[in-house]
Order: structure tokens, then C-alpha cells, then sequence
């Protein structure tokens, strides 16, 4: 399941692995700027709590965070800044 989030007026697609991305948008590398990856899921926990639910199922929020960035630079999931024509897609965290 995708999860949408909205941060700093930018948004942002959360896929698990194995969607087909070629043509979503642009997929964000964190592979080689952890303190940028730790700051983007920070961000997110702040702007949007429900989006840290929908992507990991620890209890306490510190575990999430670190769970989350776990994921993110083992590939577990993917962020990609959607292209405009897909700017238009409903499907959520909720």
C-alpha cells in the first residue's frame, strides 16, 4: 500500500517494495546521506503521526522512527516526489 504524506508543501509517495516505479515520479536516494534521511523521517513523524502507524508497526515512537529508517535504506520502502499527473491520486495511509 502506498502512503501519501504532505511535508513542507511537497508531496511525497511511501511504497513498499516491488511497485513498479518507473513511471510515478522522482525517486528520492537516501543511501548515501543518512543524517538527511533521519531529518526526512523526523519531519514526517512531526508533520504527520499517522503516516509512522502506516508504515511501521512498532509500539513506541523512537522505534518507529528508527524502524522506518531502517526500511528506508535497506530499500523496504521507497519515497518518490510523485509527477504531476499523479498528483491526482487518492490512495493514502488512512
Amino acid at each position: 500500500m502506498k502512503v501519501r504524506v504532505t511535508l513542507n508543501q511537497s508531496i511525497y509517495d511511501i511504497y513498499p517494495k516491488g511497485f513498479d516505479l518507473t513511471s510515478v515520479g522522482k525517486r528520492l536516494n537516501f543511501t548515501e546521506h543518512h543524517q538527511s534521511l533521519a531529518q526526512f523521517v523526523d519531519t514526517l513523524f512531526q508533520f504527520d503521526p499517522s503516516a509512522i502507524n502506516a508504515l511501521s508497526s512498532l509500539q513506541h515512537t523512537s522505534e518507529q522512527i528508527a524502524d522506518i529508517v531502517q526500511q528506508l535504506e535497506s530499500g523496504t520502502l521507497v519515497v518518490v516526489q510523485p509527477n504531476s499527473s499523479n498528483d491526482e491520486s487518492t490512495l493514502s495511509s488512512t
